[in-house]
């Protein structure tokens, strides 16, 4: 994830062609550019029922490189968003097969239309877990695996109705955005903002809505999602490091969670496949105190109803690069892909995974903001259209 690649342009024979997608072409990109599979090397293949025709192309891309592949498939129907952590989660119990298992792979590459943290990874590290579990082995397999472990957002026709999308665009937007890659431009802003962000000691966000939110990131490491993981960044103690996402060109930081103070007013966001418009969210000491929207409130409200962790305390902030993903709001459905350029979005809840304290099982709520401005210890840093 920390070396980016070297062009964010489409070849010439590109592999895609309006919808239609040459699946065989494209898996021999991700496994040659994004994982790097080698011959002898043990690859698991992970998808729901969506990804099939990737999936088996895939696992010739692989085998034709002298490794050896395991498919794997989702058999629910119905593929909600934690409908693939479950099925991993089920996959690799009991505990003794995970680290076996986490000992033993190279690659893993998961294909889903969800874009959710990895609870699966810290599924036998829970306080509810049966007091059998060897804690520390898996704790251990965890930092010394080698896997290097790509998760692919797939387009479907369920998730774009779901939201009211015109599926075409969006299916074709999807393809083209997985298939990209980075230029040395685009390459250059990425690592400026990280640097800013790695180094930063008070962070300001404000917007001509009324937002003003200030919070810290010091401490926290930056994640940088650009769609490949080498051997050297899996070889590594952070677990972070050995996990990235197509499409990619994303940065993920999370935020001293008691840091948090001000105002954040969202334009637009989406609650249970719904709009809700100018909610209005009032933080001090980093938790939530008041939430109001002029239309949709009640059911964001809801989402803090029933507290299961900290999910009313701020969790991360993220900064998408992605020139080929773009916002939708289209037939009154509303997508905002957190890759995409100019999007930053601040997500309550869970923030483990990313390096904070808000344990990973605690639900997430994310919130696009646009037009602001960010400012990292009193500099303008980075500016949504």
């Amino acid at each position: 994830m920390e070396k980016v690649l070297s062009l964010f342009i489409f070849l010439s024979t590109t592999t895609l062609f309006a919808q239609q997608v040459n699946y065989d072409s494209l898996a021999r990109k991700i496994v040659e550019r994004n994982v790097m599979v080698k011959a002898g090397e043990t690859v698991y293949i992970f998808s729901d029922q969506n990804g099939v025709s990737l999936m088996e192309a895939l696992e010739k891309a692989c085998a034709a490189r002298g490794a050896t592949v395991y498919p794997k498939l989702n058999p629910d129907k119905f593929q909600g968003t934690e409908s693939m952590n479950t099925f991993l989660e089920k996959e690799l119990s009991p505990a003794d097969k995970f680290v076996h298992w986490l000992n033993t792979t190279d690659v893993c590459i998961i294909l889903t239309p969800f874009d959710k943290d990895p609870k699966w990874l810290f599924k036998d590290l829970g306080h509810t877990q049966s007091a059998s579990v060897d804690q520390p082995s898996v704790r251990d397999a965890l930092i010394k695996t080698h896997a290097r472990i790509l998760y692919i957002n797939l387009p479907t026709r369920a998730f774009a109705e779901g939201l009211s999308l015109n599926y075409n665009v969006y299916e074709e937007m999807s393809w083209y955005a997985i298939d990209a890659h980075y230029d040395s431009a685009l390459a250059t802003r990425v690592n400026q903002l990280k640097s800013l962000l790695a180094k930063a000691k008070q962070i300001r966000i404000t917007s001509p809505l009324g937002t003003n939110l200030t919070f810290s990131t010091t401490g926290r490491p930056v994640l940088s999602y650009d769609g490949q993981i080498t051997t050297e960044e899996a070889a590594g103690r952070a677990l972070f490091k050995k996990i990235d996402k197509l499409p990619a060109a994303m940065l993920e930081v999370s935020l001293v969670e008691n840091s948090a103070n001000g105002k954040v007013v969202v334009s637009q966001t989406e609650c249970d496949y719904e709009a809700a418009h100018q909610a209005t969210l009032i933080f001090a000491g980093g938790k939530l105190q008041t939430l109001t929207a002029q239309d949709g409130g009640e059911c964001l409200k809801n989402k803090f109803a029933s507290p299961q962790g900290p999910q009313d305390v701020v969790g991360s902030i993220s900064f998408g690069f992605n020139p080929l993903l773009k916002p939708m709001d289209t037939g009154g459905g509303l997508y905002w892909p957190k890759a995409a350029a100019g999007v930053v979005t601040l997500t309550l809840g869970s923030n483990q995974f990313a390096g904070g304290n808000n344990a990973i099982d605690t639900p997430q709520i994310s919130f696009p903001l646009t037009n602001v401005t960010v400012e990292i210890d009193g500099k303008v840093a980075f500016k949504t259209p």
